[in-house]
């Protein structure tokens, strides 16, 4: 707010000045405007061609993402790679986006982004800030272990989303002690208050400390187990999972493939996530949980707690939909769409990734869209809702939500089904394309996770004829999810803190048959 007007009068005076144009990509970005965004990164790295101006590659590549064209990642130019430090959004977005696109380059670039932090010399120093965990000890497994939950997100996000829910679920009966670890000052963003409030839960802030202050305000805490709620994303403390903070330390949560750090020792699931065999490279040990990853029970501090199932669309056609980011619209998402309206007379496609105004993003969407066979006219283009409150009613717009893929939803689909919407998903071979498989399972619902694409198509066909059904008891789908695993946050937190006692058990009786 305090920005905007500055820059505006600037743009006033001095017209499209090159100069400005980073802050005007970012200021778009915000917006949810992203072609508008890109626009203006053009046009600052033509202007760094011919006359010096600092150019930061990093904020082109997001505003390709934020335009659906992650499958270009890949392709980046290679030098790239050799500058973690410099540009490390850069390497660290990519390690993101080549796991979400099921990219074969994805564990060369991983590893070679780890062994690259890890050979750099100021790396050394950092590895010796505080002291250095010891080893699992078994006699520790027999009393409450510390617990440290490791994140950059307590933000409106889904990791503290659903992060919250299953604490909160289990406030005064943790069976061990909770440590949550915040990692990055979101400052009028942060939802951090929301656990202080949660009896039993300690919260430590390191968000605006430098990252040999963090690893050792970190190992000071001496936990049995640290939980990496972040991976590769943003906010993330991966270099200090590469130094170890505990002597167990878990990917869980927060990321959608293998972190590659040597370090990190397990990779938390469940048997939806991780097929036997697992088909996905994966540094880490994979360990399957019981039941459902996650859970969806909503605290009522949060919003969707309090919002009712939405009433169903009104006349002729079936509206599918789609509440996903662009990035997740795939070639093969769209065709498949396409194919699906071109099957079922009267039948609409639901989006909303970005603002409705930005007609530029809607340009470029929509002629991807006539190259994939998808009618654009069929397809009615919601605008970003300014509340959560006001996105969760949305759902109102359709009847049947369709998950995209390879990148598939998790949250979108938990909130398709608590407003009264069912969810179709192409089942893959990865994480990152097995989440809504996960969710459905977990809510009692594997009949709708589709073998192939031809199955994709029938279940579409087969909900477009029961849509009679569907709009009479959109009621059922929340109760479905309420009273599976999914809805069951209490018992998640249950089998994460037996898991949690097993894992540190094991460790121990390798680290005392080692010593012996």
């Amino acid at each position: 707010d305090q920005t905007i007007p500055f820059l505006r009068q600037a743009l006033q005076w001095h017209g499209e000045e090159p100069e400005f144009m980073e802050a005007v990509s970012l200021i778009k970005l915000l917006k949810r405007e992203p072609s508008q965004a890109r626009r203006s990164r053009l046009q600052l790295q033509a202007a760094a061609s011919v006359r010096k101006l600092p150019f930061n590659p990093a904020g082109l590549v997001v505003c390709y993402e934020q335009t659906g064209h992650v499958d270009w990642m890949p392709y980046l130019h290679s030098s790239l790679a050799a500058q973690p430090v410099q540009v490390s959004a850069i390497q660290h977005n990519m390690c993101m986006y080549l796991a979400s696109t099921e990219a074969s380059s994805c564990e060369s670039h991983v590893r070679g982004q780890v062994r690259r932090l890890m050979d750099l010399p100021e790396f050394s120093e950092h590895a010796q800030s505080g002291s250095a965990p010891r080893r699992a000890q078994l006699a520790d497994a027999y009393f409450p272990l510390t617990v440290a939950w490791i994140t950059g997100d307590l933000a409106h996000h889904p990791v503290s989303r659903f992060l919250l829910g299953f604490l909160q679920a289990s406030a005064g009966s943790f069976g061990h002690r909770h440590l949550l670890v915040d990692l990055k000052d979101h400052e009028s963003e942060s939802v951090a208050n929301r656990f202080d409030a949660i009896p039993g839960l300690e919260r430590l802030d390191v968000g605006r400390l430098a990252p040999n202050q963090k690893l050792a305000a970190i190992r000071e805490l001496q936990p049995h187990l640290a939980i990496d709620l972040s991976g590769w994303t943003d906010g993330n403390f991966v270099t200090g999972f590469m130094a170890r903070m505990a002597p167990v330390q878990v990917n869980y949560l927060g990321y959608f493939g293998s972190t590659g750090i040597p370090a990190t020792d397990v990779w938390l699931g469940d048997a939806q996530l991780f097929p036997m065999p697992m088909q996905e490279w994966h540094q880490e040990q994979i360990v399957r949980l019981p039941r459902c990853f996650i859970a969806w029970q909503p605290p009522e501090v949060l919003p969707e707690a309090l919002v009712p199932v939405t009433e169903p669309p009104t006349g002729p056609g079936i509206r599918f939909g789609s509440f996903n980011h662009n990035r997740k619209l795939s070639d093969a998402t769209l065709r498949l769409w396409g194919r699906i309206l071109a099957s079922i007379p009267d039948s609409r496609l639901v989006l909303k990734a970005h603002q409705r105004g930005d007609e530029a993003t809607q340009m470029l969407l929509r002629r991807r869209m006539q190259r994939q066979g998808l009618d654009p006219e069929r397809v009615i283009w919601l605008p970003i809702a300014p509340t959560s409150e006001e996105h969760l009613e949305q759902y109102a717009q359709m009847d049947v939500a369709l998950d995209c893929f390879p990148n598939g939803g998790c949250t979108t689909s938990c909130e398709a089904l608590w407003m009264g919407v069912p969810v179709i998903t192409l089942t893959g071979s990865s994480y990152v394309s097995r989440m809504s498989t996960a969710v459905l399972h977990g809510a009692g619902l594997p009949q709708f996770c589709a073998r192939d694409q031809q199955h994709y198509l029938q279940l579409a066909l087969e909900q477009a004829a029961n849509l009679g059904w569907l709009r009479q008891n959109r009621a059922f789908w929340r109760h479905q999810l309420q009273s599976n695993p999914l809805g069951d946050a209490a018992d998640l937190m249950r089998h994460l803190e037996r898991c949690f006692t097993d894992l540190y058990r094991g460790a121990a009786s390798a680290s005392e048959a080692m010593c012996q």
